[in-house]
């Protein structure tokens, strides 16, 4: 027996010393920033900031001589923010952004973060074109947002706001036709990747945008990110205004199945709620929707309730409580529930007003705005 225990344990060091230079190599920094900057102070903290893994990952390194040297490592791609705070006496912020993969990114100046000049590998220079082309309107954008706060707290003329809400409107517009240039002129770069998602924010629902993400390189698009996009505008895509929702069932209060077709066929009008006992702002609209379903349902509109509930004691708690006398289902799975993933819900409440023929009129709307939506839509 002691020699099998001896036996068993040796195996295990030699597994461990097999692996452990595999552990070492796998925590090796995979990236390196570095920056001359010859007027800086000796012991400047520059703050270095990005995302990786969904985390926000924030660290710092010390100047000296002018110069800094940081290394770490990222799971992927990744827009990096360097910034420092200005000396106690006064002066400017100053910072920058670069994007980093692999490899080296440097930055030179006398004295400015904003202003170095940067140099590392192709996606790093790609980001820096986009840069060149977006920053100056971006500046322009804050320009006018901060002249437009001005004038509303002196009190400025009408002519003057409306100046600059057209100007503001013209500038957006810009930024948005160099982005969808850049994806254009760019259908290799990562970067464009990225800014499609800048340009579709959450929604994944815009046909030009989705056609300019089938026209990037089918690399890119079968990547781990790509991949990600393509699935957010399959949904996106089919929950758009004017789209037929599609068909879901789940199970009642009495653990019994219903559909969307079923309490559809019963009405004209029909609200898709998704909301859980647990949601502060989903219980504070129900009075709302109590005042909907009574001026309504008898002239044809419904609600179906979808719950992200687990605990289906609370979950039937909070339908009594509110008194919520309309259709309820749940699979009790929390945000595995199937069919927020079905139609890609990320938050609630959220809901779909679907007319007679189950097409979507309306999302997401509450208090005033579902009332007169539902009676435009009953034409009463």
């Amino acid at each position: 027996m002691k020699f099998k225990k001896f036996s068993h344990m040796r195996t295990i060091c030699v597994l461990l010393s097999f692996y452990m230079p595999v552990l070492v190599y796998a925590q090796e920094p995979n990236f390196t920033l570095t920056g001359k900057f010859k007027n800086w102070p000796n012991g400047r903290v520059l703050r270095i900031s990005y995302m990786d893994e969904n985390t926000v990952k924030v660290d710092s390194v010390v100047v000296k001589g002018g110069r800094f040297q940081y290394k770490n490592r990222i799971t992927a791609p990744t827009e990096v923010t360097l910034s420092y705070d200005p000396p106690a006496g006064g002066g400017k912020k100053d910072n920058c952004k670069v994007f980093i993969k692999e490899g080296t990114v440097s930055l030179l100046h006398t004295d400015s973060l904003r202003l170095a000049k940067v140099s590392g590998p192709l996606v790093t220079m790609e980001y820096e074109v986009l840069k060149e082309n977006i920053d100056p309107l971006r500046e322009k954008l804050i320009a006018l947002m901060l002249a437009v706060r001005d004038i509303r707290q002196k009190g400025g003329s009408q002519v003057d706001y409306q100046e600059m809400d057209k100007e503001y409107k013209h500038t957006n517009a810009e930024i948005i036709s160099r982005l969808k240039k850049f994806i254009l002129d760019h259908p290799r770069s990562f970067i464009s990747l990225l800014t499609i998602q800048q340009l579709d924010g959450s929604k994944y629902a815009n046909p030009e945008i989705f056609t300019l993400f089938q026209g990037l390189d089918k690399k890119l698009r079968e990547s781990k990110e790509g991949l990600i996009i393509a699935e957010k505008y399959r949904i996106g895509m089919k929950i758009a205004p004017g789209k037929e929702l599609e068909n879901f069932s789940s199970l009642d209060t009495n653990r019994l199945p219903l559909s969307l077709a079923e309490v559809k066929a019963k009405g004209k009008v029909t609200l898709v709620d998704f909301w859980a006992s647990w949601c502060g702002p989903c219980r504070a609209e129900n009075p709302h929707l109590r005042k909907v379903y009574a001026d309504f349902h008898d002239k044809g509109f419904n609600i179906l309730a979808v719950s992200l509930d687990r605990n289906e004691l609370a979950w039937k708690k909070a339908i009594n409580q509110d008194q919520l006398p309309w259709y309820h289902i749940s699979s009790l799975q929390y945000w595995d529930e199937p069919i927020v993933k079905q139609f890609g819900i990320t938050g609630v409440p959220d809901s779909f007003l679907l007319d007679a023929e189950g097409r979507i009129i309306g999302r997401g709307l509450r208090g005033d705005k579902l009332y007169e939506a539902v009676k435009k839509a009953l034409n009463d």
